[in-house]
């Protein structure tokens, strides 16, 4: 074994994983709205801004005891929370539960994949997650998610 490399099964286990809120003071958030769905958007990039208004993110307003980052925040009561050159929007739960299933423009998301893999199923093929059809058979809906 190479010096330095130590074997899985000998000496402690590796630590658990944790969540990591943010690598960055300015990254991370405090007072987040429960269930609310946050990101910073560049404000310098009009096309990277305005997807994220027509997708249904508004820009997060300065208010005491509202949302905003942990470190230095120069932006004023009433004004857009602005840090590291960037904006930070907000989506509510409700929307954000639609673009995860459905796109942000009705388009993609989670629903869209499912459908996508139920097809290559149904035609034989092993989908994303390695389920196959049975030799000579055609996976039907019912049959695809009882195996799941």
């Amino acid at each position: 074994m190479a010096r330095g490399v130590r074997n899985r099964d000998e000496g402690r286990p590796d630590p658990t994983g944790r969540h990591i809120d943010g690598t960055a003071v300015w990254v991370q958030l405090k007072n987040k709205r429960a269930g609310w769905h946050y990101v910073l958007v560049s404000k310098h990039d009009p096309n990277v801004m305005s997807h994220y208004v027509m997708a249904g993110y508004r820009p997060v307003e300065m208010a005491e005891g509202g949302p905003q980052p942990a470190g230095i925040c120069t932006s004023r009561p009433g004004e857009a929370v602005e840090v590291a050159g960037c904006v930070l929007m907000e989506c509510s739960p409700e929307r954000y539960q639609q673009i995860v299933a459905e796109g942000a423009f009705g388009q993609s998301g989670q629903s869209h994949a499912d459908e996508v893999m139920m097809r290559i199923r149904e035609a034989g093929g092993a989908d994303i997650r390695g389920f196959k059809a049975p030799e000579g058979t055609r996976l039907t809906r019912s049959n695809a998610e009882a195996e799941m």
